[in-house]
């Protein structure tokens, strides 16, 4: 039975876990081989079994701090659109303006916009003392 094409590349992706999380813990820690391959096969166990049967797109290039898109996408949005057709800002026709200059949905606008309004909200807020931040 030859299966789907694709078919293997979760059992890839949690080899590659294991590899490449072991030879960090070997090279930052110093942790033996064996053990370094045993703690990623349960992290990446773990992992698995937290994100079982969901869909997730592992983007070529990941990104963990915010991009300098999603910023330009953030500042156009408090700003009115540009002529003929000059959409308000905060407005859902500057939100598709916004898509179709980034080549992107107008889902994923909304969530860049609830990110970064997560993000400046967050930056501005201060934590009480004796209460840990999230």
């Amino acid at each position: 039975m030859a299966g789907r094409p694709g078919r293997k590349r979760p059992y890839q992706l949690v080899d590659d876990m294991v590899t490449v999380g072991a030879k960090e813990l070997m090279e930052q820690l110093q942790v033996p081989e064996e053990r370094a391959k045993e703690l990623m096969r349960q992290i990446a166990h773990q992992v698995c079994y937290l994100n079982a049967r969901c869909i997730i797109y592992v983007p070529a290039a990941l990104d963990f701090q915010l991009s300098q898109r999603d910023e330009q996408i953030w500042a156009a949005y408090q700003q009115d659109g540009p002529p003929p057709t000059c959409a308000r800002k905060y407005s859902a026709a500057r939100v598709e303006e916004l898509a179709a200059e980034h080549h992107l949905t107008a889902v994923q606008i909304y969530n860049i916009i609830r990110l970064m309004k997560r993000c400046e909200v967050a930056s501005r807020q201060g934590v009480l003392p004796g209460l840990d931040p999230d």
